[in-house]
């Protein structure tokens, strides 16, 4: 990986390192899928190796980001969004769903409150770092993914794992605003920057 990188330096044509990135996770991602591992898995150790590069161009690592937030993410949650069929939890399996998301919900929450409480916190303060556990992310929706593509989940199962991620990322910004009112919290300003805020 790292003697990629360097070579694409070496070539001194325009956005080398970044085209050469870009090729490196493709790759991997294609030899992954071709040995019937998921291409995410590949892309994914990809980037782990691309990171640990230390002399990459802070303008292609922007342009990497811009990429995948601009193109690729958006792309991935409207295929999962597309994926997913609510119609499927009926009767028992919209019981398994309300049951999951309660114990999802209820296991994350109460995990970060008692930990940050046994740590010294105030309620509001470690009610706050539970809810802030308690958001899912791409992470979930990337393994969901993955378990419906290769038929380890059905699709209630499926829409079970996209519901709890949802909900759980949705309920956080209400909550948090909620637990730092009621804890008081206000923003701290830098030492340095006391002067510039009108700070003594």
């Amino acid at each position: 990986m790292a003697r990629s990188i360097a070579g694409s330096r070496r070539l001194r044509v325009p956005f080398g390192e970044l085209s050469t990135m870009l090729l490196l996770v493709f790759a991997f991602g294609a030899v992954t899928q071709w040995i019937g591992v998921h291409l995410v898995l590949g892309a994914f150790v990809a980037a782990i190796l691309i990171g640990r590069e230390p002399r990459l161009d802070p303008d292609s690592v922007a342009a990497v980001r811009h990429l995948g937030m601009g193109l690729f993410v958006p792309f991935f949650f409207a295929y999962t969004g597309i994926k997913v069929d609510l119609t499927s939890l009926r009767g028992s399996a919209l019981a398994f769903a309300a049951v999951a998301v309660a114990v999802a919900c209820g296991s994350k929450v109460f995990g970060g409150w008692a930990g940050t409480r046994l740590g010294g916190l105030p309620h509001w303060e470690a009610l706050a770092v539970g809810f802030g556990l308690n958001a899912r992310g791409a992470m979930e929706l990337v393994i969901a993914a993955i378990g419906l593509s290769i038929g380890v989940l059905d699709e209630p199962t499926y829409a079970t794992i996209v519901l709890i991620a949802v909900l759980t990322t949705v309920m956080a910004a209400p909550l948090l605003q909620i637990c730092v009112r009621r804890a008081g919290i206000t923003a701290r300003v830098p030492v340095g920057d006391e002067a510039a805020a009108g700070g003594p």
